[in-house]
């Protein structure tokens, strides 16, 4: 998938490096705004390659698993808990998308910033439009991706809660029963702390049987698909009513 990636990439083009200074029509805080979002784009799109990388390594499908035994391995450890770093980083980085659009109401509410919204295509607009009004507090839990969005923002970010992960911890090894695991050897490498990873894993997993299991991951698809259609459409237009583009 990384690989099909770096070699599919369509040829390079460029724009005036003045694109992202300000002049007497563009605010330098706009500027600054847009050339966020596209980091934001750029970090979702790596977090999103690495993950469907991890999953062409499965050697099998594992919801078609009956013995769990089979995936008490070093391989599946590591791999599993890869994976649930890359959600939770995922996670991590909405939440921060959030805080953006929360430290730049001002910017939206800027002529140049509303003239760029109104050359995006509705459905890009539709999702960004909802995607602000969450980030600022603003209710949209009648529509599928408002919904997502408010119960992303309402989960706890803190890769790091020890209270949190003692419940998941507790869940996964006292009250399943299962057995933690360990691998030690001389170097990071040969090395994980795998019982670390189930009790993040059972934690999030607590948190997505409140709103369905399958319902949660329904959630992260539709606000990375609205994060990719509507951002880039955003970064694009903005260099495109500046300067434009220049072949390479």
């Amino acid at each position: 998938m990384i690989e099909e990636s770096l070699k599919n990439l369509n040829p390079l083009e460029s724009f005036n490096k003045n694109a992202f200074i300000a002049d007497e029509k563009y605010e330098q805080e706009l500027c600054n705004f847009i050339l966020a979002l596209a980091l934001v784009w750029n970090d979702t799109k790596n977090l999103l390659l690495y993950y469907e990388y991890l999953k062409s390594l499965e050697p099998l499908d594992v919801s078609k698993v009956e013995d769990l035994k089979q995936l008490e391995t070093p391989f599946w450890g590591e791999l599993s808990g890869i994976k649930n770093y890359l959600e939770k980083t995922l996670i991590a980085i909405i939440h921060e998308l959030f805080r953006l659009i929360k430290d730049s109401k001002e910017i939206l509410e800027l002529k140049t910033y509303k003239s760029i919204l109104k050359q995006l295509h509705p459905n890009c607009r539709h999702a960004w439009e909802i995607i602000v009004s969450v980030s600022l507090g603003g209710v949209k839990d009648k529509d599928p991706l408002g919904q997502a969005l408010l119960r992303i923002r309402h989960k706890v970010a803190n890769h790091y809660d020890k209270n949190e992960l003692l419940k998941g911890y507790k869940r996964k090894f006292l009250s399943q029963k299962n057995i933690p695991f360990i691998s030690r050897g001389e170097s990071m490498m040969k090395r994980r702390f795998y019982f670390a990873d189930a009790a993040a894993q059972e934690y999030q997993r607590l948190y997505a049987e409140r709103v369905e299991f399958d319902k949660f991951y329904e959630f992260i698809n539709l606000i990375k698909n609205s994060i990719n259609l509507s951002i880039q459409n955003i970064v694009e237009t903005f260099i495109q009513q500046r300067y434009g583009w220049r072949e390479i």
